[in-house]
């Protein structure tokens, strides 16, 4: 018997071993092995057992370091369409579904995956035996439907108990009960004795839903995944789900790969968050995962959204999701109102407060009613750069040549003193006490972060207790929390951050919500610069009037009359959309075509872009000889990448434009690309910005 292994290694191909002492018995499907693999041994991925091999002389495996399989075959073909889909290898993609750091426990090791017990077994939770859709216990108060809820629950149960692969679009304003309709059919997919997945964009960013989900279904049958779990945490709980006591996973994108047997259903909330799409390899779309997995374990997937990206609302529309909308709040609460300030009216940008006189006057208003407010600024430190008045220099970044951003030292007294810090690479220094090029000691603090949000506030409002969240302020989880329960009971006043609050916050005495600068994504040379900042300004602004109390939100911006704010303003998912998808048909951006960024990086600059030459011409070349009509692809570039060095490396990059089929083609092609050892390449497939 010989046993086919995929290394984690970017080589597109796998390799033969001999099974122990000549025979397949210990060795299976799905488990992790150390093989000799050139001069050294490495840690592989049994993809295959097959008894014929073109290999004539094989070695035979050094160890199988799993006594039983730790994914099934289905996990092993996820594993195979991840590396079809987004150009990586089988092997890769194996390390992806199945995390390398998983270890024996000390309950006697990981354990095969089975089915769990059907329900009416005695040993099964009795809260999910019965076929009651409305089953429900635990603590949490369990809400009445409305009619339109009632209707949406029982189109996705029936495909459920059909055992349908059904992809839902779930368009639900905010605060519009989107959650209930997802525990409705966990309850009934766990009824029928299989398993849900939970997908939430950050999981730290999310207790409410964390202690909602223990609430409703209990601690001893939801498990949370995510990729800060310990080796140790991480184990457990993988083993928890092969012994087939967790049923429900709660977690981050890479939580899609749960093993469950008995898949159910997948929820994947907030779809438009870009944070499902990893970043480096393999660069999977978790929601795509998703759809995928259900497909092909008869099961559902519910996309939800009070934003939903441009390319799922495009495919509700032309039927390859079913589409079903909630366009009212829960107990019909009314949208807050939402005024757009025009700060071109107040003089240049560098003499502009950081709140307009309409933003103030709120501010005092609900200071002084005991309201709660929220306000957003998508720049975290001091201020995003320095520059000189006389020569015009700026602080740069020697390693990435991006514009250092001053931060404050909050713990210098007066906290005045601070650093510039680059927020690409570790890089740091001291601010010059004159310009380097002119000598002018005018250097002046340019742009608005939260650090200055938080000083301005402090100083025009001193009796206002406020917290920040920013990536700088929550580096723990712990620190989130504290911050959630400071806001949750009233305790903080006036909560400043950046997307961080945008999202997963249910707060009903928050009668107020400030966007400081709504421009801040609105010009970046991304195709999707206008649909962000849609999404932000709803999704923040829905933060806002969550109970009878009612509520405002005043966006700030230097643009009220762009389609995405005006849109934003109206609460007008719809109207944004149809602008938004007539400029994707006119350039030709997703959905109508796919895109795959190929990003050249490399410590000097000529091999790198003389590699990026190559590339293109042989992109072009290829489409060309595989008889793709010309009118279904584009080969953009080669052009500098928009942050053209980082971290001391020069970056250039070719964008594809293309059909599926050309987008196939051209990925066989770039399985076949040999860079030389003076440059790195990586490649994108479906990437969710080209910056």
């Amino acid at each position: 018997m010989f046993v086919e292994v995929a290394f984690p290694i970017p080589l597109h191909q796998t390799f033969h071993y001999l099974a122990p002492n000549g025979t397949g018995a210990a060795v299976a499907v799905g488990q992790r092995v150390v093989a000799p693999f050139g001069r050294s041994k490495s840690v592989g991925y049994v993809v295959r057992l097959t008894e014929r091999s073109p290999v004539k002389a094989m070695k035979p495996l050094v160890k199988i370091l799993d006594p039983v399989p730790l994914i099934g075959l289905d996990g092993v073909e996820l594993a195979r369409w991840l590396a079809d889909r987004y150009g990586c290898t089988w092997g890769e993609a194996l390390a992806c579904v199945l995390p390398r750091n998983l270890r024996p426990t000390r309950e006697g090791g990981l354990t095969p995956l089975r089915r769990p017990r059907v329900c009416g077994d005695p040993g099964l939770d009795s809260r999910f035996r019965g076929n009651d859709v409305a089953m429900y216990s635990g603590s949490d108060p369990k809400p009445t439907l409305s009619t339109q809820q009632e209707a949406i629950c029982r189109e996705i149960i029936e495909a459920a108990s059909r055992r349908e692969a059904a992809v839902f679009l779930l368009h639900g304003v905010t605060d519009s009960g989107k959650t209930e309709i997802y525990f409705r059919l966990f309850t009934q997919v766990l009824s029928q004795g299989r398993q849900a997945i939970f997908l939430v964009p950050e999981i730290a960013l999310t207790p409410q839903f964390i202690e909602r989900t223990h609430l409703r279904f209990g601690t001893e049958v939801v498990g949370v995944w995510h990729s800060h779990l310990s080796a140790g945490d991480r184990s457990r709980t993988w083993a928890r789900v092969a012994h087939g006591a967790i049923q429900l996973m709660v977690g981050a994108r890479s939580a899609v790969f749960a093993p469950f047997p008995a898949l159910g259903a997948i929820v994947v909330d907030e779809e438009h968050e870009p944070t499902y799409k990893q970043e480096e390899k393999p660069r999977y779309h978790a929601r795509e995962a998703a759809i995928e997995r259900t497909r092909r374990a008869g099961a559902v997937t519910i996309l939800g959204s009070a934003t939903p990206s441009v390319e799922s609302y495009w495919k509700a529309q032309t039927g390859a999701y079913r589409l079903l909308e909630l366009p009212s709040r829960v107990d019909e609460l009314a949208f807050p109102a939402v005024h757009i300030v025009d700060r071109r009216a107040e003089g240049p940008v560098s003499r502009q407060p950081v709140f307009s006189p309409p933003l103030r006057q709120a501010l005092e208003d609900r200071l002084a009613h005991g309201g709660q407010v929220i306000l957003f600024i998508n720049r975290r430190g001091f201020a995003p750069f320095v520059v000189c008045r006389g020569c015009g220099w700026s602080a740069r970044c020697p390693s990435c040549g991006v514009t250092l951003v001053w931060h404050l030292d909050t713990k210098a007294p007066a906290g005045e003193e601070g650093v510039l810090r680059c927020h690409w690479c570790p890089h740091r220094q001291e601010l010059p006490e004159a310009c380097p090029q002119c000598r002018n000691p005018k250097l002046r603090l340019r742009g608005i972060g939260t650090q200055r949000v938080e000083r301005e506030l402090r100083a025009q409002f001193p009796t206002a207790t406020v917290a920040r969240l920013d990536r700088d302020a929550a580096k723990s989880r712990k620190v989130y929390r504290q911050v959630y329960e400071d806001v949750k009971s009233g305790r903080c006043q006036v909560l400043i951050g950046t997307q961080m609050v945008s999202k997963g916050l249910d707060f009903p005495r928050v009668t107020l919500v400030g966007v400081i600068d709504a421009d801040t994504a609105l010009y970046l040379p991304d195709f999707r610069a206008a649909e962000r900042t849609f999404q932000l300004v709803t999704q923040v602004a829905g933060r806002a009037g969550r109970s009878p109390r009612g509520g405002e939100v005043i966006v700030q911006t230097a643009a009220p009359d762009h389609y995405a704010l005006v849109a934003a303003a109206r609460h007008d998912y719809r109207t944004f959309y149809d602008q938004e998808i007539e400029l994707r048909r006119t350039l030709g951006y997703p959905p109508f075509r796919r895109l795959v960024n190929v990003l050249v990086r490399g410590a000097r600059e000529s091999p790198v872009t003389e590699e990026t030459e190559r590339l293109a011409q042989g992109l072009k070349g290829a489409l060309e000889q595989s008889g793709r009509d010309p009118a279904g692809w584009a080969v953009l570039g080669p052009v500098p990448a928009a942050h053209a060095r980082i971290r001391k490396e020069h970056r250039w990059q070719v964008v594809l434009k293309a059909d599926d089929n050309a987008v196939t083609h051209a990925l066989a092609y770039l399985r076949t690309v040999r860079p030389s050892s003076d440059v790195k390449i990586a490649i994108d497939v479906d990437p969710q910005d080209l910056l």
